[in-house]
C-alpha cells in the first residue's frame, strides 16, 4: 500500500510505481483521494485511469481519462490512454 501523497507529483509517481508493481487495486483509493486534493492536475487523473484500466475496471478508467483530457487536451499520452480505455470498454 502506498502512503497518502502530499502533492500531485508524488501522487503521480506513487501511482506509476504501484502500477509497475501490480498493486493497482490497493493504490486506487489513494489516487482517488489525490484527485480530490488536486482536482486540476491532469497527470493525477491520468494515473488513476491507468490504475483502473490495469484493474480491468473500465468505466472509471474512461471517466478518469476523460477528466484528464479535459484538463490537458493537447497531451497525446493522455488522449491515447482514453482511446485505449474506450476501445477496451467497448
Amino acid at each position: 500500500m502506498i502512503a497518502h501523497p502530499p502533492d500531485a507529483n508524488t501522487a503521480f509517481n506513487q501511482g506509476l510505481a504501484a502500477l509497475e508493481a501490480g498493486n493497482e487495486v490497493s493504490a486506487i483509493p489513494v489516487l482517488q483521494a489525490a484527485t480530490a486534493a488536486h482536482p486540476r492536475e491532469a497527470r493525477v487523473w491520468q494515473v488513476l485511469g491507468l490504475l483502473h484500466r490495469a484493474a480491468e475496471d473500465l468505466a472509471p478508467a474512461v471517466a478518469a481519462f476523460e477528466r484528464a483530457v479535459a484538463l490537458a487536451p493537447n497531451d497525446v499520452r493522455i488522449a491515447l490512454g482514453l482511446a485505449y480505455a474506450r476501445l477496451e470498454a467497448g
